[in-house]
């Protein structure tokens, strides 16, 4: 593929000019930097305050919007949310950023950017379709360019990218050139959005489905290129990348879970709904339950995993999409220890419940969304892990008992590394006996409240 380069000098000298971004999208851009800084500059306003300005229909208001969707969200101001993120697709829609040809007379950074913008919005779109009751969703456009290499684009050498099409069918050519960690993002979303599709319709084929959408989710956990040995975990971490492995395990998750002995619906948080589980989930054989058990905690210790080289820096430039993909693999890892493990098994489930719930207070110091979820997590991580289990449960191996509301008992044959409920020693346990004794009681108010 050709390379096509610019550089700052090459940019119109109005696209340089600080002018050049209307006052709206710099005030939406002040608001959500306030949540990082702290510090709030006098005038910016509120999300409802940005809405109401009167914005041409344009790119920036697609931008700004976008914006005010990703803050509403993570400070719970839900109903705000719903409407900046009508409002953004609405727009983008209406001025056809979706298409290849849109913008084609800037310049290669600033098609660039509306590039990026578009493909933020469908992510962004994507990812609070499976976690609210919208059913507002973005189809992907096949022969839209992909974003470039973010440093690249940082210093304005904008590098041609291909399609997602294209991206699709990299294990099928020879071409070793890379794409770029958005890109890889893009592609992660994309197989959720299937995910969820398949999971909400009924198949005569349930197994085959489940197994279909496996394969595409190990493919691509295949296919991520290795990270640099030589680079610090502690210094800049790429923030697309982990975003691009949290949604690839968050859709493992919705995928199997379902089909699995693990049930979270006792667990429910403000970042769950009934989007996330199927609508219809046959009884899967045996040795498929199995394996959907083992894929779906697999998958949630992956995303606790991405948060083990985080440093409380680090973890605080997180996006706010992960205090939702931190509490889904909460609740699927309390299930399991629900449902009973081995000792050094349920300890090791402890530890890295523990660790995402620091996780969690480190991100609840920038969004909302991260300090209600934790709360809620706490309770429900204090009535099941306080839950007395005796040195004889030990012994029963292979079998534990599931039982749904209104359905017959089920001995459930579970895999390797589920048999049996664990003993722990709460007075041996100084981390366990101050978390269940944690006084700790919290009730999310509703979706636009309950701010902290």
């Amino acid at each position: 593929m050709s390379t096509t380069t610019t550089s700052t000098q090459h940019i119109p000298s109005s696209f340089r000019n600080p002018n050049f971004l209307p006052e709206y999208l710099k005030r939406a851009m002040r608001l959500i930097a306030s949540n990082i800084s702290g510090w709030c500059e006098d005038g910016v306003g509120g999300i409802a305050d940005i809405i109401n300005i009167y914005m041409p229909i344009d790119g920036f208001k697609v931008q700004t919007n976008l914006i005010l969707t990703i803050a509403a969200y993570a400070r719970c101001e839900r109903g705000q949310g719903d409407l900046a993120l009508l409002q953004a697709i609405d727009t983008a829609q209406q001025i056809g950023m979706h298409l290849e040809g849109f913008g084609h007379t800037d310049c290669p950074t600033v098609q660039e950017s509306w590039r990026r913008t578009w493909w933020e919005l469908y992510s962004i779109a994507s990812m609070i379709r499976v976690l609210t009751p919208t059913t507002t969703a973005l189809n992907t456009t096949l022969d839209r360019i992909l974003p470039s290499n973010d440093t690249d684009y940082s210093e304005c050498h904008v590098t041609e990218s291909r399609t997602l099409d294209d991206m699709q069918d990299r294990l099928f050519t020879d071409d070793n050139t890379p794409y770029s960690s958005f890109a890889y993002r893009i592609e992660a979303v994309r197989i959720l959005n299937t995910v969820v599709e398949a999971t909400q319709q009924t198949s005569p084929h349930p197994d085959q489905t489940s197994n279909s959408l496996s394969a595409s989710i190990k493919s691509y956990l295949l296919s991520v290129p290795t990270p640099n040995p030589n680079t610090p975990t502690d210094s800049n971490p790429d923030e697309l990348m982990s975003c691009a492995q949290m949604t690839i395990n968050f859709a493992s998750i919705l995928l199997h879970l379902p089909r699995s002995t693990l049930t979270t619906s006792p667990l429910q948080t403000i970042c769950a709904t009934d989007r996330s589980k199927s609508t219809s989930t046959p009884l899967p054989s045996p040795t498929e339950t199995q394996t959907n058990t083992t894929s779906a905690l697999t998958a949630a210790d992956a995303i606790t995993n991405l948060l083990i080289s985080r440093t409380a820096r680090t973890l605080r430039t997180l996006s706010p999409c992960f205090s939702c993909a931190i509490a889904i693999a909460v609740t699927v890892q309390l299930s399991a220890y629900r449902i009973g493990q081995r000792a050094d098994r349920a300890r090791c489930l402890k530890e890295y419940i523990q660790l995402s719930l620091s996780a969690l207070d480190n991100i609840g110091q920038n969004w909302a969304v991260a300090k209600a979820v934790k709360r809620q997590l706490a309770e429900f991580a204090r009535e099941i892990l306080r839950r007395p289990r005796t040195k004889s449960a030990r012994r029963q191996i292979g079998i534990v008992p599931v039982q749904e509301p209104g359905s017959l008992q089920m001995p459930v044959s579970l895999p390797l590394g589920l048999e049996g409920p664990a003993v722990v020693d709460l007075e041996d346990d100084f981390w366990l006996r101050s978390f269940v004794d944690d006084p700790l009681v919290y009730s999310f108010v509703g979706p636009s409240q309950g701010q902290s």
